[in-house]
Order: structure tokens, then C-alpha cells, then sequence
């Protein structure tokens, strides 16, 4: 999630704010290490208090009605045989690549895979997934 995050921000910056893509991936970086660090640490404290579910973007993106379910169960309630439908249904009408595909490169930003897995090293579990070089 680096490279799409230090896109959105070159985008957001335009035409006013224009930064080099070096400059904007080690701000990427600056940002989101001490955030993550203060989600780990929050969801300790927190514990069976918080009520959240985690799921890797690619099993989302291959099947997510399982994880819609859980969604739904967690609320106390069920995704409804109409609700599912209607889920498959915008999910055959918007398939991947519909408006054009996005091209993210960490290298654009100055950055490599294994800066990424240093910076994000302390993460562990499925929050693991949130440096997904995607």
C-alpha cells in the first residue's frame, strides 16, 4: 500500500505542491511507520475490546463475500440472500481494470521492497499485510 499512498499524495500535491517522487516516498514513510506504530500499540491495549477484522486485500479482491459475512456477523446480524446478490451483481458490473488500470512502482519513490519490509518489520500477524508492496 506504499506506492499507491505516495501516488495519491504526488496526485493531491498538483499543480500547487510539487515535491520530487524521493521526497514524497520518504514522507510516505515518515508518515506511516509512526501511525502503524501507534496501531500496534493501541490494539494491544485494546485487546478483546476491539471489534475489527482484517483481511488481506487480495483475498478480498478474489472472494469477498466470506469476508462481508464476517462483517455482518460481527454486527450481530447476516448478509441477506438479496444483499449477496446484489453484491455479485456490482462485482460482474465493475470488474478489475473497468476505468483503466493503475501502475504503482515503489522505485518511482525511491524505494525498494526491502526499504519497506525494514520500515514495517515490527508489524506482525495479519497487520502484516498493511506493507503489502501492492
Amino acid at each position: 500500500v506504499v506506492a499507491p499512498f505516495c501516488t495519491a499524495l504526488e496526485a493531491a500535491g498538483q499543480p500547487y505542491l510539487t515535491r520530487s517522487p524521493a521526497a514524497i516516498g520518504r514522507i510516505a514513510l515518515e508518515y506511516w511507520v509512526p501511525e502503524m506504530h501507534r496501531f500496534s500499540q493501541a490494539r494491544v491495549r485494546l485487546g478483546s475490546r476491539l471489534k475489527m477484522i482484517e483481511v488481506d486485500y487480495r483475498e478480498m479482491l478474489a472472494d469477498p463475500i466470506p469476508h462481508i459475512r464476517d462483517i455482518y456477523a460481527q454486527g450481530g446480524t447476516r448478509l441477506s440472500d438479496e444483499g449477496e446478490a446484489a453484491i455479485r451483481g456490482w462485482i460482474a458490473d465493475n470488474p478489475a481494470g473497468k476505468h483503466g488500470i493503475n501502475q504503482y512502482s515503489l522505485e518511482r519513490y525511491a524505494l525498494t521492497e526491502a526499504m519497506v519490509d525494514e520500515a514495517f518489520g515490527f508489524l506482525d500477524g495479519p497487520s502484516k499485510e498493511t506493507k503489502c508492496h501492492v
